[in-house]
């Protein structure tokens, strides 16, 4: 049998050092056993690279994107989540609970997911009001119509569709987008619908945004001349960043807003079907 190690008679460095060596749920276990082990992790100021957390039946915490451990986030130096899931029909957790759960930790994402009901997604949003990007991949918003006011929210980013949606997106939808970032993937969207799209941005539209990515679906032919066409522009070459993360020259076209913004627009093919890149500089 093995002797006792006398743990909580170490120095507060040394003790960190074992600490470091446990797996997240020892280190959770270990703050479980009294109200002094918590502090005791708390004060080592262990801090956590990514926080995602899932809400469905029970609510599941990820650190570092690769365990799942339930637990309290006071015994851990973090000071946002990363993503919030919700994939639901309906909302088990009562959002006002699970906004004083999480204090005042910031929320990078909610995303909504396979299930996830419209009502539970608008409960998220009026609640949890630190979020700066909301990414909906679920049929529940084919109608954007239905949740306009999610649409108008300055956020840093919203991605909207998915292969398995059917989001009827029109021109009205994109004009009242107001996050900096726009990815839109629609069956219903068409070439025409881009280039009334980026007449509106040459009068002053969409003011906030930075990048918008176009998705075609159902292999839709896109057509250069129907995008470009009635817009003053010219022939460029501007740096990229590739799917590999190096720099590269895209060609394209620019185009002027009414204050002498700039932007930059190119039209990709892939196997997967057409994409516009927009970019404001």
């Amino acid at each position: 049998m093995s002797s006792p190690f006398p743990l909580f008679r170490l120095s507060e460095k040394v003790l960190k050092l074992v600490i470091q060596c446990m797996e997240y749920i020892e280190i959770i276990g270990l703050s479980l056993l009294s109200t002094k082990t918590k502090e005791i992790v708390r004060r080592l100021d262990y801090n956590i690279a990514q926080i995602d957390m899932t809400v469905e039946d029970v609510i599941r915490i990820r650190f570092n994107a690769s365990e799942d451990n339930p637990t309290s986030l006071y015994i851990f130096s973090i000071e946002k989540i990363d993503n919030i899931s919700f994939a639901n029909e309906t909302c088990v957790f009562d959002m006002s609970s699970l906004q004083d759960a999480i204090g005042r930790l910031n929320i990078h994402t909610l995303l909504f997911k396979d299930f996830c009901s419209l009502e539970c997604a608008q409960l998220a949003v009026r609640h949890l009001t630190s979020v700066r990007s909301v990414n909906a991949y679920c049929p529940s918003f084919d109608d954007p119509s239905q949740y306009r006011n999610i649409l108008i929210q300055n956020l840093d980013s919203l991605v909207h569709g998915y292969e398995d949606m059917f989001l009827k997106v029109g021109l009205d939808d994109l004009l009242l987008m107001n996050s900096k970032d726009i990815s839109i993937q629609s069956p219903t969207l068409t070439d025409k619908i881009v280039n009334q799209f980026l007449k509106h941005w040459i009068k002053g539209s969409n003011p906030r945004m930075k990048n918008a990515v176009f998705e075609f679906a159902d292999n839709q032919v896109v057509s250069e001349e129907i995008i470009l066409k009635g817009l003053r522009y010219r022939e460029v070459l501007f740096d990229d960043v590739g799917v590999d993360g190096d720099n590269e020259k895209v060609e394209g076209f620019e185009i002027l807003r009414k204050d002498g913004t700039a932007g930059t627009l190119s039209i990709d093919q892939s196997f997967e079907g057409y994409d516009v890149h927009f970019k404001v500089f």
